[in-house]
């Protein structure tokens, strides 16, 4: 509720507590990594996850991956994101990185099967949201030729983050280069 509510050095001292008191809660050291992670304390992530290896291999893998990734180690990263499959294949987070590694090198026809996965794990969980898939899953899809497909996600990204500029930039781009200039006017 804490960490909600935007009272994240609060909520951090919470979880230490908790891990105080009970050193093997990986549910804590997760949500405290997590945390670390936002704020860019990649050291301290990395040992919160580390500490929750053992309980939740799946989740501490996954942000294993995520602090990989943000690290700008993509090999690391999608070796995490791997292992975070293996343990926990209904995780939106591993999928979405792995695209994202194939994706900055290029590889936009092997990203694309990774963030439909993405996508279908976070419709299966309502409430969870991964910043960015549906931009990088609509602009594998447009490549794709798959111009629907593509509209819908860029047109999910926008509605789930509306105050995002890439979004409405990205969606935007989409429909001048479909011949949608009148769309293109209304999103701007």
């Amino acid at each position: 509720v804490l960490q909600r509510n935007d009272r994240g050095d609060e909520a951090m001292l919470v979880m230490r507590r908790i891990i105080s008191l009970a050193p093997d809660n990986a549910a804590a050291h997760l949500r405290l990594g997590r945390a670390l992670a936002r704020r860019r304390r990649f050291d301290e992530a990395a040992a919160e996850a580390r500490a929750a290896l053992d309980r939740d291999p799946g989740q501490a893998n996954e942000l294993l991956a995520r602090i990989a990734y943000e690290r700008g180690a993509p090999d690391a990263a999608a070796s995490f994101a791997e292992a975070a499959i293996a343990r926990d294949a209904a995780l939106p987070l591993p999928f979405y990185i792995q695209g994202l590694v194939r994706y900055q090198r290029g590889g936009f026809d092997a990203a694309l099967p990774y963030f439909e996965q993405a996508a279908a794990k976070v419709s299966a969980r309502p409430g969870l949201a991964v910043p960015g898939l549906y931009l990088h899953l609509g602009d594998c899809l447009f490549r794709a030729r798959r111009l629907d497909e593509a509209e819908r996600a860029f047109a999910t990204e926008l509605k789930l983050y509306p105050e995002s500029l890439e979004a409405r930039t990205r969606y935007g781009a989409f429909c001048l280069a479909t011949g949608r200039k009148s769309k293109f006017v209304e999103l701007f």
